[in-house]
Order: structure tokens, then sequence, then C-alpha cells
């Protein structure tokens, strides 16, 4: 027998167990950072005719749809398999939305308001030196006439329970809720006396 069939033969035996060593990627999982069941779901003291404009909200570049894990200051990444089912952004307008309006009764308006601008700077996992979620916001409440009413920081860190991804999307959705009623009580001490009337 001549070498050349040996040698096909050893190959595509090669070329196959190489192949069955290649696996496909598992497919991306997506999560939901759902807020906390809340135990006082009153409605907090009522703004009556308070009319606000909720100002599209900004988010870093950095906030996509692939959760973001940080390990210092200075780095942060990426996963490939775990995202968000939406952009953080609108987790943020959506829960805003429901607290200020929904909850708190404030009306919307387009304009001639006192506009709520927001700038979503984190959302994402700390990895060192304590494992926890982390949701900050700038927050600035401007008058019909641009003069600032309100302009701060808001940030919530909560500890992460587990190492799997679903405890993640948990602790994200606390930290946001806690972001959020600060926010809401912010903008409500803030209004005008003319706009909480």
């Amino acid at each position: 027998m001549s070498r050349a069939p040996l040698i096909r033969w050893t190959l595509l035996a090669l070329l196959l167990g190489a192949g069955a060593c290649v696996s496909t990627p598992d497919p991306p999982r997506y999560f939901r950072p759902l807020p906390p069941e809340r135990a006082d779901e009153r409605a907090a003291a009522p703004l009556s005719s308070a009319r606000l404009t909720l100002a599209r909200i900004e988010a870093a570049e950095h906030l996509g749809e692939r959760i973001v894990w940080r390990r210092s200051e200075v780095e942060l990444g990426f996963y490939d398999q775990e995202r968000w089912t939406e952009p953080p952004a609108r987790f943020l307008e959506v829960a805003l939305a429901r607290e200020l309006f929904a909850r708190r009764g404030l009306r919307h308006a387009e304009r001639g308001a006192p506009e709520l601008q927001l700038r979503l700077l984190a959302m994402e996992e700390i990895l060192l030196p304590q494992h926890k979620a982390r949701v900050r916001v700038w927050v600035r409440l401007v008058d019909p006439l641009r003069e600032a009413l309100l302009e701060r920081w808001v940030e919530a860190e909560v500890p992460v329970a587990a190492e799997e991804a679903p405890a993640l999307a948990r602790a994200v959705g606390v930290a946001l809720d806690e972001v959020v009623r600060e926010i809401a009580d912010a903008v409500a001490a803030a209004l005008p006396p003319a706009e909480r009337e």
C-alpha cells in the first residue's frame, strides 16, 4: 500500500477529530433588572398639580446591551453571553416615569415646566473588593428659563448575593429602585412652590 492513501486517511481522521473539539458557543442570556417588591406600595405624598418634563435620558457610551463588570475605577469589561433585554437608559426611564408620574402624581408636560435631565453613568457589576451592583446617575433639574434648580450625583451600591447572573440582575434592580426613589425625593424638594400647588 502506498503512503499517499495512508496520509489522506490520517489527515481526514485528524480533521474530523479537530471538528469534534470545536463546539458552538452558548447562546446569549438576557436579563432584566426588576425592582424589588415594595412593602409600601402606597403612593408617596402627591405633588397634586406639579408639572414636569422628563428629557431624553443620556447614557455613557459603554452602557449598551452587554452587561458591564468593573474590577477597579480604571478597569472595566463586558460579558460576552450576559446581556440586558433593553438599553440600561430605558430601564431608568421606565422606572423613573413610573415613580414620578404614576406613583407620585406629577403631570407630564411637553414644555413650560421644569425639565429633568439625566445621564446614566453606571449600571454595572463591581467585582472587587466586594461583589456589588452599582447604578450612578447625574441629575439636573432646570426651570423653564434653564436656571438650575438641582444638580447632583445619585448612586446606589447593593451587594450581589451569589455569583450567578440572575443574582446580579436582582441586585441591579434594587440599586436602580434606590436611585429612582432618591431622584424623585430630590425633584419633589427642588420643585418651586408654584409647581407643587
